[in-house]
This record gives structure tokens, sequence and C-alpha cells, in this order.
């Protein structure tokens, strides 16, 4: 259609009149003339309210989306839907769980940057015989449960008085501020008032060389891939490398991912001496974004190649990741592009599954305020592999649960995912005191975000 709207008035009936006189003589009168139909067609017609967004949002999937070919065409959508419900319906089902919309920028920007608004812990979502628990994995350095007291391990068990539960435990999080009642692992309890705020994150959370069965183990918990902590990431690994070590433990169980520059200097960090013109991986675009390239002479673009670096321990002859499904994107994209170069075993659980690249779409003039990120490009290794983009991600070469409590802190040796890749690095540890545990049920392989149904607490990397 045009999109002009037309009226038509029809008659459908004529009304005859029948009357009789006094006279003898009944008199019919002549019937009424019939209406002319109405013609009209200079009625303006009327566009959807969302129609210019939902129209900038079709153009800019068409373009960027991993999927755009199997998007239904433009004319049989619905523009009359809110933007973010458009930007959905546009999605490939089947493939996508990646792709994600907000309704402003600032929160995805934060995420990217690395200053989400939060309380900064991550927690575990478990059961026993006493019911839910709600146990703190991690807290991170500098954040305010940090300088609340809060520490990994510790048990929530109120806040504001209310307890947690697998039904409510997202919108108790959805406050700005809290008292939180704790058991620590210690078994005393303690109540910390916690206030929700933007901080910087240090990626960086731990590093360390530990001694064991003779070797030096490198151990480093990193926590998101950010933009400007290459310098710093550069300085811990001239540390391993001065001192020698012998084997190296990359934690990625709390790392859903980030910029994709810091992976690859990460993956540089922990590769042999390759240069900077071997291939890293390489990556397949929509049809459209395929066919610029070849026209511009530029589809090699697609590949991304291993970085120079110095400081790199490229006397390694195998690699141990800490895994989870927290453990997303380019965490994911570590692993997979390394196994080509050396061996690199994973111990913990599957990963979450993300074998793509997302692009951060905004409208440049600031007319439209929502911000869409699209699935924009495959990941495969250089031998053509990316086999995890499903729900089972990349399986755990050595498979543990996070399923003992007391949780022990992080680089302690007796830490459950810890003393599982020392363990297959050299055995089990002596026999030493036992200490105090016991056993809960996992109701999922998340490190929970401690946003509630914000950017992190409602889409990416949680159920």
């Amino acid at each position: 259609m045009s999109g002009a709207s037309k009226t038509i008035a029809l008659l459908l009936g004529l009304t005859f009149w029948f009357f009789q006189s006094c006279n003898r003589k009944g008199v019919v009168p002549e019937p009424e003339p019939e209406k002319p139909i109405s013609t009209d067609t200079t009625k303006t017609p009327v566009k959807p309210r969302y129609f210019d967004e939902n129209t900038w949002i079709y153009q800019q999937m068409t373009i960027n989306y991993l999927w755009a070919d199997n998007m239904p065409d433009e004319d049989s959508t619905n523009k009359a839907l809110e933007p973010l419900d458009y930007f959905n319906s546009l999605l490939n089902k089947e493939k996508d769980r990646y792709s994600y919309a907000k309704n402003t920028y600032g929160e995805i920007a934060d995420y990217w940057n690395g200053q989400l608004e939060s309380y900064g812990f991550r927690y575990k979502r478990l059961t026993d015989s006493s019911g839910y628990k709600m146990a703190v994995s991690l807290v991170l350095k500098g954040s305010p449960a940090e300088e609340a007291g809060l520490k990994r391990g510790d048990i929530i068990t109120r806040m504001d008085g209310d307890a947690p539960t697998a039904g409510n435990t997202t919108a108790l999080l959805e406050r700005k501020s809290a008292a939180f009642t704790v058991l620590t692992p210690e078994d005393s309890v303690k109540t910390l008032t916690i206030t929700k705020r933007k901080f910087q994150v240090d990626p960086l959370q731990m590093a360390k060389i530990i001694e064991w069965q003779g070797k030096k183990v490198g151990y480093l918990v990193y926590t998101q891939f950010l933009f400007n902590y290459e310098p710093e990431t550069r300085k811990i690994f001239q540390y391993f490398k001065d001192n020698k070590i012998d084997e190296m433990v990359l934690d990625l169980r709390f790392n859903p991912g980030g910029v994709t520059p810091n992976a690859e200097v990460m993956a540089s960090l922990l590769a042999p001496d390759l240069g900077n013109t071997v291939e890293l991986f390489h990556g397949l675009t929509n049809s459209y974004l395929a066919k610029q390239a070849q026209q511009n002479g530029t589809a090699s673009e697609n590949g991304r190649y291993f970085t120079n670096e110095t400081s790199n321990l490229s006397k390694l002859s195998r690699l141990f990741v800490i895994t989870s499904k927290s453990s997303a994107s380019s965490s994911e994209l570590v692993i997979n592009c390394l196994r080509p170069y050396r061996p690199v075993f994973t111990v913990g659980g599957n990963t979450y599954g993300k074998n793509v690249i997302s692009i951060v779409l905004a409208d440049e003039t600031g007319k439209y305020p929502f911000t869409i990120m699209p699935a924009w490009m495959s990941i495969l290794n250089v031998n053509n592999e990316s086999t995890y983009g499903n729900k089972d991600g990349i399986p755990a070469n050595y498979p543990v649960e996070e399923d003992i409590l007391p949780y022990r802190p992080l680089g302690d040796p007796s830490e459950t995912l810890l003393g599982a890749a020392l363990k297959a690095i050299s055995g089990p540890a002596p026999e030493s005191k036992a200490r105090k545990a016991r056993k809960v049920t996992v109701l999922d392989g998340f490190h929970h975000f401690d946003t509630g149904t914000g950017f992190l607490g409602d889409k990416r990397y949680n159920p």
C-alpha cells in the first residue's frame, strides 16, 4: 500500500415511502435520489508512534546483525511496537542468546568501561537441608562491598531483615542500599550497611605465585576484559616471567567478557613467541558486510593477529583456565583461539557459549536515546573451530562443582577450583589438618551479579 487511507461512504439501500391520501387514488411519490459515493482521498495517513525509531533500528540491523539474512521483511514488521520490543522481534530466536538493547546508552557504556553501579560482589545460588543459600563468591577490589567488610565465603542471610529466597533475590538486589546480615565462614554473624555506587573495576583481582609440589605456579584472577589495563597486565606477566614460573592458572570463572583488543593481548601473553603476523582468530559477518568488504578489498580485516609481547610466557608447555557458566565471550575467545598453539585445559564448569562479537550502536544525532547491541560477527580460531556457541559452551576438561562451604579465599590452594587445577598439574596436596566443610547443592553454574535486573542482572550471562 501507498500509506494513503481511503474513506468510502456507501448507501446500502433506498428507503421508499408509501402513503395513502384521502383521495380515492393512491399516490406513490418518486423515490429520493441516490447519494453519490464519496471518493475523498485527501486525509493524511497516521504513522505509528515509533515508526521513525523502528525504521532506524531495522536499518542498523540490516547492516550489522549477524543473522540479518534471516530477519523478516521490513513491511511485515510491526512498527507500532516500542523500540526495545521491536528490536527483540527481529532477533533470530533459534541462534541468538546474545543481542541486547537498553532504553539509555549509559548502562551499557558503564559496563564496557568497568563502571557499572553496584555493590561490588558476586554470589552463588545454593541449597542444603536448611534451605536456600546466597553465598558470596567474589568481592571486587575497591568496591562498596569490600569497604564495608564483605568477604568471599560470607552467606547473606538477610537484606534489611528480609531473608533471600530463590524467588526474591533479584528484587532484593534492586535496592540502592541495604543492611546485610551475613554468616561468616567462622560461623559468626555480622551486619554491614552497603550502598551501591559507581566505581572503577580493576580486573586484575589477584596475582600470586604458588609453590606447589616443587613447581612455581602463576595464578591470576581476571574479572573483565577492559581497555587501559594492558600495561598493568604486562607488569604482572613480567613478574611471572622473571620468577620463571613452571605452570600457569588463569582464573576466568567470574569473567563475562569485554573488549576484544584486551583479550588479544591476554592471549598473546599466554602464547608461544609467534610475532604479530600469526592469526589469533577470524570472523564471519552477514552477507551485506561480507559483500562490502569484498568490494572494498578489506575482507582480510576480519582476521586478528597475535601481538608482540616481550613479557609473554613462551616457555610454558600448557595452560590451565578456571571456568564457570559466567566465563563468556572474550574469556572463551582466549581459550578457543589459544588451543591451536598450545594445550589449554579448563577446570570447573562449562562456559556460557558466546562465540560472537557484539557491536554497540547508538544514534549519533542523539534523537533516539536507546542503544542496541546486536551480535555482529562469529569467532573462529585459525583451525576454523567455533563449536561452543550453544548452551553447553566449552566443556570443562576437569569438571568440578563449587559445592563445598565455606568458600575458601581466592589463591588458597585448598580453594575448591584452584585446588582441582593444582591437582591436575602435579597431584593432590599432602595430607593436612582437615578443615570444616559441608556439601551443598549448586542451583546453576553462574556467579551472579549483584545488580538485580540491571544490564548485567537480567541479561548478560544470567539464566
